[in-house]
């Protein structure tokens, strides 16, 4: 690319080449390859005597700061994202990790400097820098590694239908109990989760709640990782902002899930419970075989047994379905009486089930089940829970009608 020099790209600052390598990382979320041409770059502001990056594609910004860094000058730059990233990782080529961390860079204008060499990034005048739309103010404050673990457990149950948005985001809800209700659902299964939290803002907005896209807070879970410093929310129905550390990531999506807890019976006829670990265990097993047999999408027959066992099989094609015989797992009746499960059979997607069981930390885990039909088919959505969970985290799952 041709490097363009302005004279508005002021900003100059000296910083560790790890520090500054995990800024970008960060400020990533907020770059798109869209128009005008400066959306494409990030803006290193140095403005009020320290760094902070920031970007925006009209849907995310993102502010990142970087405490490390030793602003040498105030002003501001705006360099191509992508030659930026490129340019820094290049400068590092051929160090061990250790020692890369440790380079130290300097920035001047649009000229990245090393011990080593100096390399022009392609800059953009600053007026040609579209201006971000603002972040939500904070309504509420909440553990900060607790909202991280929580949101992994339900991004799973996000749906990645583009047209239909609101089911590719989680749902974040600011309770006037004082909880934060994360929610997802891609229609055929649903994860929610309650996380207690501590109002700060005096009164809240009509609509404390908002969507995040789930793919951008899959990737931020990968970037935090290990983060266990508090977290501050707020949103406004058409907004969300998530604050973790100085790291500012807003979001704008229009809309809202259904109103879910509707779709969540509030009692079940039966409840099994199962050990984890061995339940995921033949969960595993099933859908490996019907990976093995590209059975993409394949379903896992889950039959329940008078003694509260069941067996566990994968659904193959009708020649071969006599011939499989499935892992038996031992269980105890929570709820309900005996007769309900003689016979009993519920078919669920293999890929959801094992990932429903991966989204829980105990050692067992509870299935409810609705009553069945005439034939003994669950046809209704089958709820998994935990037995003590202080979040009352709960996987609904759509069960699949199959014929034999």
């Amino acid at each position: 690319m041709t490097e363009t020099r302005t004279s508005e790209n002021t900003a100059e600052f000296s910083v560790p080449f790890g520090d500054l390598k995990k800024a970008i990382r960060l400020a990533g979320f907020g770059v798109t390859t869209g128009q005008p041409p400066a959306i494409r770059g990030v803006v290193l502001d140095t403005e009020d005597g320290n760094l902070t990056l920031r970007t925006h594609n009209f849907e995310i910004v993102v502010s990142v700061p970087v405490p490390t860094a030793a602003v040498t000058r105030r002003g501001r730059t705006v360099l191509h994202y992508a030659e930026l990233k490129a340019c820094l990782d290049g400068a590092a080529a051929g160090e061990k990790p250790a020692a890369a961390a440790r380079i130290p860079v300097t920035l001047s204008g649009e000229v990245l400097r090393t011990p080593d060499m100096d390399i022009p990034v392609l800059a953009y005048p600053i007026e040609e820098y579209p201006a971000p739309r603002e972040a939500a103010g904070t309504l509420a404050t909440v553990d900060g590694p607790t909202l991280l673990r929580q949101l992994d457990r339900v991004l799973p149950a996000a749906g990645d239908d583009e047209t239909l948005p609101a089911l590719t985001c989680v749902q974040l809800k600011l309770r006037r109990d004082g909880k934060l209700c994360l929610a997802a659902t891609d229609r055929y299964r649903l994860a929610c989760v309650e996380i207690p939290a501590q109002q700060v803002a005096e009164t809240l907005p009509k609509y404390p709640q908002g969507l995040f896209p789930a793919k951008t807070l899959g990737s931020l879970l990968k970037l935090m990782g290990g983060y266990d410093g508090p977290a501050e929310f707020g949103a406004d129905g058409s907004r969300v902002t998530l604050r973790l550390g100085g790291l500012e990531v807003t979001a704008y999506r229009e809309g809202g899930l259904p109103l879910y807890e509707s779709l969540i019976p509030k009692t079940f006829p039966v409840g099994l419970t199962y050990d984890r670990e061995q339940l995921t265990r033949a969960a595993k097993k099933a859908e490996a075989i019907l990976r093995a047999k590209h059975l993409k999408g394949g379903q896992s027959i889950l039959s329940f047994a008078p003694d509260a066992g069941i067996s566990l099989a994968p659904f193959l094609e009708p020649d071969q379905r006599s011939k499989v015989r499935a892992v038996e797992i031992p269980g105890k009746l929570a709820h309900g009486t005996p007769e309900l499960l003689d016979g009993v059979q519920a078919a669920v997607n293999g890929k959801f089930l094992n990932e429903a069981l991966a989204a829980f930390d105990g050692s067992t885990v509870t299935l409810q089940l609705p009553e069945a039909d005439k034939d003994g088919r669950v046809t209704k959505p089958v709820l998994i829970t935990e037995e003590g969970d202080t979040q009352n985290f709960r996987h609904l799952l759509m069960v699949v009608r199959i014929t034999e």
